[in-house]
């Protein structure tokens, strides 16, 4: 007689000399490393995005009253009453970085400058320095004092929005030059990006605080017919058109 289990065991033994279950373990190996294959192509897919959308808006134009593209030089005899940016196309502009977007107009002469002012500070006439605001459209108001500071002592500054005070060292054998007071201001963290200073004439070791600071301060840095433009409105376009932003006026610019 034949014993049961030894035929049952004799089956599997078939079985597997047959390579039936191999063949099952061989497909949910083939299964696992292509779910990891999509699994690495969908964060590869995911990267890319989100590489894209943290690059920098790129303009791709801006159009006048829905009529055609501005291009650089370009003279228009009739003025906009809206103006519409648009950028690249992955672009989703996010409302609160419209401030970024500035538009200022040249003044009568039809040039764009920025605003400078002239001074001796003091130093009767042997020095003359030039300030020049480098944001178009901000003006400056210097005020200069004197004052024994020490020895050794640089010109002190103090920045209170779009005012500078300015105290001159006035002790004997530390007397604050032309070109201590250009580079402590083209130096000052305050005012990077905001004003700069150059000696535009005469000597770069001439005394300052001579004279009077009454007799050439306040120093008004206002020479400048730009003006910068406040739309009425600034608009973010809505789906699909998110990469474009509407600035729009009350009045013909």
């Amino acid at each position: 007689m034949t014993d049961p289990r030894s035929s049952n065991s004799g089956n599997r033994s078939n079985r597997n000399a047959n390579g039936a279950k191999p063949k099952k373990r061989v497909d949910r190996t083939s299964k696992r490393l292509e779910g990891k294959r999509q699994m690495r192509r969908m964060l590869t897919e995911q990267l890319e995005a989100r590489q894209l959308l943290a690059t920098a808006p790129q303009l791709i134009g801006i159009q006048p009253n829905n009529s055609e593209l501005l291009t650089s030089g370009a003279v228009r005899n009739t003025a906009p009453n809206e103006l519409v940016f648009r950028f690249d196309d992955v672009q989703r502009i996010d409302p609160s970085t419209l401030a970024g977007i500035r538009l200022t107009a040249a003044g009568g002469d039809g040039r764009f400058s920025v605003a400078t002012a002239e001074s001796d500070f003091g130093s009767n006439g042997r020095a003359s320095v030039q300030l020049t605001g480098l944001v178009a459209g901000q003006t400056w108001t210097v005020n200069v004092t004197s004052a024994s500071l020490g020895v050794g002592s640089a010109p002190n500054l103090t920045v209170n929005g779009n005012a500078l005070s300015v105290t001159l060292n006035s002790t004997a054998g530390s007397v604050t030059t032309a070109n201590q007071l250009v580079a402590v201001i083209n130096s000052s963290p305050a005012l990077t990006g905001l004003l700069s200073a150059r000696l535009k004439g005469g000597q770069g070791a001439a005394l300052l605080g001579q004279s009077a600071t009454s007799s050439f301060s306040p120093i008004l840095i206002n020479q400048n017919h730009d003006r910068v433009i406040t739309p009425g409105a600034i608009l973010v376009g809505q789906n699909p058109n998110e990469n474009e932003v509407t600035l729009r006026f009350g009045e013909a610019l």
